[in-house]
């Protein structure tokens, strides 16, 4: 029962964090990729993937970019059309947070390699897979249908839904989120 219940809370957590991204006001932002591994306190999550990077992956076109800077966690959602016989559209939501801004809201002793460890350490083994070439370290997290990784300063979560479900565990779903996260890495 503990575990059934602890999944439904991580699967609404994911729903709703989903949902949070979804109603950032637009971005003036263009979606143009950066450079460089030193960061401040905020790192623009829309700088990791190109527009085009991003239809290539939904094999369609991208409707609206939105972005949202109001903390140290930043987030990019890119939303295409809605699919056939579901409800909602396709997405993809990139979120990133840099040392800086980690250490600024949480205090001086939080590190994102301090942040990556703890996250694999708080998610059960069986909940979680080591994807190598994506970064210093990756894990597709396996219930949740998300890809963590960290370069340098900056920790990076994707989360790609293809057909349009909240939480999208499917092969799709990780192979959409694998490809951005390899280009966004390549950017970092």
């Amino acid at each position: 029962m503990k575990i059934i219940t602890q999944f439904f809370i991580r699967s609404w957590l994911v729903i709703l964090s989903s949902l949070m991204w979804m109603g950032c006001e637009s971005s003036t932002s263009t979606g143009t990729p950066t450079t460089g591994t030193t960061h401040g306190t905020l790192v623009s999550a829309c700088g990791f993937l190109t527009k085009a990077e991003v239809e290539a992956i939904f094999h369609k076109s991208v409707l609206t970019m939105k972005e949202d800077t109001t903390k140290y966690i930043t987030a990019c959602t890119y939303i295409g059309s809605v699919e056939t016989n579901f409800f909602l559209p396709t997405g993809l939501t990139i979120t990133a947070f840099s040392t800086p801004g980690l250490t600024g809201a949480l205090g001086p002793t939080q590190t994102v390699p301090a942040y990556f460890a703890g996250l694999k350490t708080i998610t059960p083994a069986t909940d979680w897979e080591t994807v190598h070439g994506i970064g210093m370290e990756a894990i597709w997290m396996k219930k949740a249908g998300k890809l963590n990784f960290y370069k340098g300063d900056v920790a990076v979560s994707i989360i790609y839904r293809p057909t349009g479900v909240l939480v999208d565990t499917s092969a799709a779903a990780k192979a959409g989120a694998l490809a951005a996260g390899t280009d966004a890495a390549a950017r970092l």
